[in-house]
């Protein structure tokens, strides 16, 4: 079977992404691409922002804070408040992250077994993958947990000095508060770097070990780790491809989602208009309605621009696992057989022709 690099596996998973969901165009399929897509977050390319650092620090010539204090409407916001606000808020995390890991585990192994097969049945799929997917969210629960607890010792702990310390406050924080977080954001960065290297062979070549072989995801590493051995650099190459890939991918899925969502917005400034030109000098009731109306339509607004986000980036997210399982086929030969299934062997040569023997003639007459 063929060993394919990470430049020559492109073609082959265009070629089966092209096939699968344009020239044998099902909408059932592409929809149930779009939900495994949305779930298993295959169809995004990443992005994220950086919050405002504060810009005023204290004033060490007057023995106090002289960053931006606790404005007086706000004073009532105590630490207490924020501990009790905090605590709120990490509680509904770890609850909503554990529900998105484990439908997020399950769904994997249904997306592997759609892009290698061609076709999948949620349901069905839902079913079949039970096990492997609870084994691989208990992996998915390990990898969290370290990231968290690297959050909180590269950020969470630097903060607690520093606030002990009194370089960092609710509403106040000095220059080296300020550049003890940066540091250690930094790191931390770079620390999150290597986990979502860990998170990406997990999902590209530990699942189709997992289901395959059916094994658990330690298993799972063991056997990827003797698959690699030797190879790091088609490794290394293979992310770099991957990186690229994404960033081309999300240039052609945002260019156009923007004309999707023209398209979607008009209506909605249209209908916003309408309902302002109505609210003008209506009556209480009549302004009541149209805010919930609002609040309603805002809310429609918002799923339809998420169906739709997951609808374009179905094909995005059939083919980077079509990528990853061309790559990995040449390397591991249980997939290898299904992905590059061996030639029929030839017709068998025709039998020889034996002429029947010739009728004995009837005997003489006597």
């Amino acid at each position: 079977m063929p060993v394919l690099s990470a430049t020559e596996a492109i073609s082959p998973a265009f070629r089966h992404t092209t096939t699968q969901m344009f020239k044998r165009f099902r909408f059932a399929f592409w929809l149930r691409m779009a939900v495994l897509g949305f779930f298993t977050a295959e169809m995004s390319s990443g992005g994220g922002g950086l919050g405002n650092f504060p810009t005023n620090f204290p004033d060490k010539s007057s023995g106090r804070h002289a960053g931006t204090q606790m404005p007086g409407h706000l004073a009532w916001f105590t630490p207490t408040h924020i501990l009790e606000l905090a605590l709120a808020v990490a509680i509904f995390v770890v609850v909503l992250t554990l529900i998105i890991l484990y439908i997020n585990s399950r769904l994997r192994f249904v997306l592997f077994d759609a892009v290698l097969q061609g076709d999948t049945r949620l349901g069905e799929g839902w079913r079949k993958w039970r096990d492997a997917g609870q084994r691989y969210f208990a992996w998915q629960i390990l990898l969290t947990v370290i990231s968290w607890m690297l959050l909180i010792l590269c950020l969470g702990l630097p903060a607690a000095l520093l606030y002990s310390g009194h370089h960092l406050g609710v509403w106040h924080i000095d220059a080296l508060g300020i550049a003890t977080l940066v540091v250690a954001g930094l790191f931390y960065l770079l620390l999150a770097v290597v986990l979502g290297i860990v998170m990406v062979l997990a999902k590209d070549f530990v699942v189709p070990i997992m289901a395959l072989e059916n094994v658990g995801w330690q298993d799972g590493w063991r056997k990827f780790f003797e698959i690699a051995r030797g190879q790091a650099s088609d490794y290394v190459v293979y992310f770099l491809m991957k990186i690229v890939l994404r960033i081309g991918a999300g240039i052609v899925q945002g260019i156009i989602g923007v004309f999707v969502m023209l398209i979607l917005i008009v209506p909605a400034v249209l209908a916003v208009i309408a309902g302002v030109a109505i609210g003008v000098g209506a009556t209480m009731v009549v302004k009541a309605m149209l805010i919930t109306a609002g609040i309603i339509g805002l809310l429609i607004m918002v799923f339809l621009m998420i169906a739709v986000s997951a609808l374009i980036g179905a094909p995005v997210s059939f083919f980077f696992p079509s990528y990853a399982i061309y790559f990995f086929a040449g390397r591991y030969e249980r997939l290898g057989r299904i992905v590059f299934p061996p030639p029929p062997p030839p017709p068998a040569p025709p039998a020889p022709i034996v002429p029947e023997p010739m009728p004995e003639p009837p005997p003489l007459p006597a």
